[in-house]
């Protein structure tokens, strides 16, 4: 039984070794969304926000500071492995962002 499933993986990686040894690197999107006009996150409030397919909840005393949600993404190539999930669909990354000096806030713990 052991010799019949090692055969099947030295079968598979001969006949198939692009998804055998996937690519197993990911980088972050080099491009984000701008700053809009307005905050969409005022201090220490919760908001929804909608962004293109998107709806996000961000929940109250998440940010001190007034903010707004930015995101990029990568499309998708094939394969890419992340840990052990398989890569699907473009890969969007959410960043909560000041708006007054654009640096990226992470977000505070809620104490109830």
């Amino acid at each position: 039984m052991k010799l019949l499933a090692a055969l099947f993986v030295v079968c598979f990686i001969s006949l198939s070794p692009a998804s055998a040894f996937a690519d197993y690197t990911y980088t972050s999107p080099t491009n984000f969304t701008q700053v809009p006009k307005e905050p969409e996150v005022r201090a220490l409030q919760g908001a929804v926000i909608r962004k293109d397919s998107f709806t996000l909840v961000v929940a109250e005393n998440t940010s001190p500071w007034d903010a707004y949600v930015s995101y990029g993404y990568v499309k998708k190539s094939q394969p890419l492995r992340l840990c052990r999930y398989w890569q699907i669909s473009d890969i969007y990354e959410f960043k909560l962002r000041s708006h007054f000096n654009n640096a990226v806030i992470a977000p505070q713990r809620v104490h109830f």
